[in-house]
């Protein structure tokens, strides 16, 4: 049990308050609408196209997913396997299956604009021309760099109703820090935060707490997730810092209270290796990402915290 792992530390905090790890709501969060939050939009494509979706986000980027795109359920090799214990945290971010753009995977990720005549230029992939509505439907002109145009009908995916929660988190993020939090009994062992750019502090300390040799890449996999881009439309997608990306889905619990559940498989919300919880809470316009496991048994109740700090990118 965990307070096993404290035996060999001079002292163990008496403190048990819950310190830096974020906001309890909203209320103080001045974030401002994103530059595209208008256009922000979720195309699904109907048969015949070789595009299963082109997602138009808030933030100014787009995601093409092609009807090859494997989901990560069908590719089911998690990089962070449960051999190592501390390789369960952080999961929402570090627990999709990762390709690269030039693997063919599948997904085209980049910048967006729209030009005067109201037609979005996809950096890297092409422009894509509104020409018609009817209900939750679209015609649109999509014409892939040096390709030729091609017509096509899409529904639109709905997108979660408008709430402050809902339009703080819509957005870009770029990951700053990872905070861990070990508690037994009510009682706080172990807090510390490591920052992105440095995180060997943070792993001594936690390789000193739990008496064994730890590593950045045993802890958090081969790449550290870099930006992640929540969309209303219930997307969320990470790149990586060896520019990989992964693609996941994500919907509200409560959120009122700030949770969310989140899979890396798009037919399972309930899946038991893909998906799981989280809590989004907001400090200082940073975004605090939540998450958590718990451990009881005759000797009491040992709980881990696992925070990932974030700012508008």
């Amino acid at each position: 049990m965990a307070v096993l792992l404290c035996g060999s530390m001079a002292a163990c905090s008496e403190d048990d308050e819950d310190g830096d790890g974020g906001g309890t709501g909203i209320e103080n969060v001045t974030l401002t609408a994103p530059e595209y939050e208008e256009h922000a939009a979720l195309y699904e494509m109907n048969g015949g196209s070789e595009y299963k979706s082109i997602e138009l986000t808030a933030s100014g980027d787009y995601i093409v997913t092609l009807n090859g795109y494997y989901s990560a359920k069908k590719l089911l090799k998690p990089e962070l396997q449960k051999a190592n214990r501390w390789a369960r945290n952080f999961s929402m971010l570090n627990n999709g299956v990762r390709s690269t753009r030039s693997s063919y995977n599948g997904i085209i990720y980049g910048k967006y604009t729209v030009n005067s005549e109201g037609v979005y230029v996809l950096e890297g992939f092409g422009t894509i021309e509104l020409t018609g509505t009817s209900d939750n439907a679209v015609a649109l002109v999509v014409t892939p760099e040096g390709g030729e145009p091609e017509t096509m009908t899409a529904a639109v995916k709905n997108q979660a109703p408008n709430s402050d929660i809902t339009n703080a988190l819509c957005r870009t993020w770029e990951v700053k820090a990872f905070r861990m939090v070990i508690k037994f009994n009510g009682k706080k062992y172990f807090d510390e935060t490591g920052y992105i750019n440095n995180l060997q502090p943070f792993i001594d300390k936690l390789s000193e707490f739990a008496e064994e040799e730890l590593t950045v890449e045993s802890v958090f996999g081969e790449a550290l997730p870099k930006d992640v881009v929540f969309t209303k439309a219930g997307t969320y997608m990470v790149s990586y810092t060896n520019d990989m990306l992964a693609v996941s889905t994500w919907a509200w619990v409560n959120a009122a209270k700030g949770e969310l559940r989140y899979s890396w498989n798009y037919e399972d919300m309930e899946d038991e290796e893909m998906a799981g919880n989280a809590t989004i809470s907001f400090k200082n316009n940073q975004l605090y990402l939540k998450e958590g496991y718990v451990e009881v048994d005759e000797d009491g109740k040992y709980e881990e915290e696992q925070y990932t700090i974030l700012s508008e990118k």
